[in-house]
Parts: structure tokens; sequence; C-alpha cells
């Protein structure tokens, strides 16, 4: 929609709250919000929720407890996450049996980044609706956040044994799996995934990850090719291909390595995988300086104090040699 037509909806759209309140009655508000939400149009619709809300009429439970849901959603979509938390927490408080009221809340605290209190939220929104494909995907990649990865799986089954065809449920089961280093598995998640969206671009990558870790390069290199085809700029896409081609194609893997190190989001693991290829070919300068690139960028990595020592020994070596 051009901004010029989104501009007169609006315009018609405060004209029609407008009328309605001049001429309908209280009750009509929480459907009018209710719409202005459902047609886009969310700052319309938190000030026609804010100024129901504050007036004096006589309203029901159930109209004040849904006024501040679709407040609550307004609020969301304009990113305004702490007003949105508090919509829908009062609009839970109002009607605690309402599953959608605690999904709403649940919702606005994983993007608050309160994941505890999110997955408590989400699990009470399950338990009034426990056949909502919806509710048991957030669940799912909740409980994927906070690492309780046993527990995510079940709820992603959850919500593909209501909806098969959830292709973002498929997608995050399959990081479950691979997370759990259950890569064959990963694979079949990613693999469902790709045949139902064959633009995935993550899709493609996951799956050729998850074929890497399963040491199987033949069948990971057409999955990773496929996702750098579909955008070029993915780090993790170029850093996976360069550590799949290290052993084949050596000037490949080194300028796949360092596309890693430019792109966002960039994988400092690179300068690692970049050290162990040059050392291979004996490039020991260049070796040493991509070791020296890593550990600063993890100096508390594990094998740490290892490599160290190894970049010591090598500059040993080094020094010996133009001696």
């Amino acid at each position: 929609m051009s901004t010029g037509r989104a501009a007169v909806r609006r315009l018609a759209a405060r004209a029609v709250v407008l009328a309605t309140g001049l001429f309908c009655p209280p009750r009509w508000d929480r459907a009018r919000v209710r719409a202005l939400v459902d047609a886009g149009l969310p700052d319309v619709a938190l000030l026609t929720a804010h100024a129901a809300l504050s007036d004096d009429a006589p309203r029901s439970t159930d109209d004040i407890a849904w006024l501040h849901y679709n407040a609550g959603r307004a609020a969301h979509t304009k990113g305004l996450l702490d007003q949105a938390r508090s919509h829908f927490a009062r609009a839970a408080a109002l009607q605690p049996e309402e599953p959608l009221f605690a999904y709403g809340l649940g919702w606005a605290l994983r993007d608050e980044k309160r994941l505890a209190s999110a997955v408590e939220a989400l699990e009470r929104a399950e338990g009034l609706r426990p056949n909502d494909a919806r509710v048991a995907y957030l669940l799912g990649v909740t409980l994927r956040d906070v690492g309780r990865l046993d527990d995510a799986v079940a709820a992603l089954e959850r919500a593909l044994a209501q909806d098969a065809r959830h292709v973002r449920a498929t997608y995050a089961l399959g990081l479950c799996h691979y997370e759990r280093r259950r890569y064959a598995e990963a694979v079949t998640r990613f693999e469902a995934v790709t045949r139902a969206e064959p633009e995935n671009m993550r899709g493609h990558y996951q799956q050729g990850a998850a074929w890497l870790a399963l040491g199987q390069i033949d069948r990971a290199l057409p999955s990773l090719r496929r996702a750098l085809d579909l955008r070029a700029d993915y780090a993790p896409t170029h850093f996976a291909l360069g550590r799949a081609l290290a052993t084949q194609d050596p000037v490949a893997a080194r300028a796949h390595l360092l596309a890693a190190l430019t792109h966002p989001p960039v994988v400092t693991l690179a300068w690692l995988e970049l050290g162990q290829l040059n050392e291979r070919e004996g490039r020991t300068a260049q070796a040493i300086s991509a070791y020296g690139d890593y550990l600063r960028a993890h100096p508390n990595a594990a094998g740490a104090e290892a490599l160290r020592r190894h970049v010591d020994g090598l500059r040993r070596s080094l020094d010996r040699a133009a001696a």
C-alpha cells in the first residue's frame, strides 16, 4: 500500500471512529478497537481504547478486559512493549480463564526478554487452550530460548500435531535437534522446511550445517550453496562453506572464511579456521596472525591457553627458520 493510500485509510478510520463515538453506544468500543487493530491502524486503535478506558460509561468486566487485550495488541504492533505488557496483564487479571490474554502477556514478556515470566504465562495459556498450535509454538521457541530443549521439543511437537504445515515450528524443532546434536533428526526437519519454502535461506543454511556436522560434506555443499544464492552476505553460510571446503579447495575456503569476518553477523570463530587452514598450507606467519585475532576475540575460550602455547611454538619455529 502506498503512503498516500495509507494516509487516506487512516483518515477514513478516524472519521468512522468519530461517527461511531457520537452515535453508537459504549459497548461498540470493544468491537471498534479490535477492528482498527485488524485493519492495521494501531495508532487509532490505541487512541480509541485509551479514550474508552478512561471515560465514565458503564462497561462490563468482559468489555473492559477485551479493550485492554486489543490495546495490548496495538501497542505491541507499535513496539511499545511495556505498554503492551501492561494491557495484557490487566486483561489477564480481569479474566484469568481467557487463554488469549495469557498468550498475549507471554508474547509481550518474551519480546521484553523476560523469558521465565513468558514461559509461565504461555504454559498457563496452553493449559487453558491445549489444542492451539500458535500457543504451543510460542511456548516451544521460548523454552528453547531458556535452554529447556527437551521441553521445547515436546511443545513444538504438540504444535505440529495441531498443524503439520506449521513451517516455523518445523524450523524451530530442527534447531532444537541441532542444538541437542541430533543432526540426522535436524536434517529431516530442515528438509521439510525447504520443501515447503524453497526460498527459505535459513532452512537451506541449517540443512547444510546439519549435514556438515554429520561429516557429509558432499550433501552439505549443495544446501550451503543454495543458501548463498538466496543471500550472499550471510556470514554463517560463508563460515560453513569455508569449513566444508577446507580440504577440497583451500583457496575458496579462505575466501569464504574472510567473508564470514566481513558480513554480519560476523563469525569470529572463522579466525581459528583460518589459522588452521594457513598452518596446514605452511603459511606460518598468516596462521599466527589469524590465531592471534581469534585469541583476542575469545581470550577465555576452552583451549585458549593451549592455543597460546601452540602459537608461541609457531613463532619460535618461524624465528629459527629466519635465522
